[in-house]
């Protein structure tokens, strides 16, 4: 498990710059629902009032979810968390890169458009 600010944070506005980074990187990538179940989250701590503030917010949370091949979780875990803490049935949209977890956070961090936040910092409520 990682804190947050060790894992790049992608803002939705530059999600299709970022899959166009990595696609010129060589790691191709696909658009895929997954249940929330099958994603292995890594970072360490998650703010409940995000994941609370989330869970009242699902129907209008549309973009993606960044995981690896092996579908653990680059960016996207208080999105995961609420959705899992709304129905455990449920399944969330993600874009799923062709790589290990370990490549995907390198490219984040090499991509200009990425951030780094802590867990308090809010970046798209």
């Amino acid at each position: 498990m990682l804190p947050r600010h060790l894992l790049p944070q992608i803002p939705n506005d530059e999600i299709d710059n970022f899959k166009n980074f990595v696609n010129s990187e060589g790691v191709s990538s696909k658009m895929v629902y997954l249940p929330v179940k099958a994603l292995t989250p890594i970072q360490r701590h998650l703010s409940s009032d995000k994941v609370y503030a989330l869970q009242k917010k699902l129907h209008e949370l549309g973009n993606p979810i960044l995981i690896s091949k092996d579908n653990i979780i680059m960016d996207g875990h208080h999105r995961w968390a609420a959705t899992l803490a709304a129905n455990e049935a449920n399944r969330i949209i993600c874009l799923k890169f062709a790589c290990s977890i370990k490549k995907l956070i390198e490219l984040g961090h090499m991509f200009d458009g990425s951030e780094v936040k802590t867990v308090h910092e809010v970046s798209y409520l």
